[in-house]
């Protein structure tokens, strides 16, 4: 999934896309739902590639792609990782249904 946020973030910007409402927001849901919104402990931001965990902000390397990016994977695989269990799911909101709930900015 880190993979696919890097492709949002790098597809859009080369396209010249600013609008940050065309960038989804990658966070955990209950995998057995895909309609309801809960409080996620995480919020990666695919505009700025920027990690948001409580009140602590990572950001991911710009230019990574991931793939052979030691950082990228240390900060995925240490913050996110660990929430991967059995009834949670990562995966894509639209930031305007995460911002009514959750006051993203």
């Amino acid at each position: 999934m880190l993979y696919e946020a890097y492709k949002w973030h790098k597809g859009g910007h080369e396209k010249g896309i600013e609008d940050r409402d065309f960038y989804p927001i990658l966070s955990l849901g209950p995998s057995t739902d895909l309609w309801d919104i809960q409080p996620s402990p995480f919020y990666l931001d695919t505009f700025d590639m920027t990690l948001r965990i409580g009140d602590e902000i990572f950001r991911f390397p710009d230019e990574s792609g991931v793939k052979d990016d030691y950082e990228a994977e240390e900060l995925w695989f240490s913050h996110i990782f660990p929430y991967l269990v059995k009834d949670n799911a990562i995966r894509f909101y639209h930031r305007k249904d995460l911002e009514v709930y959750f006051k993203l900015s």
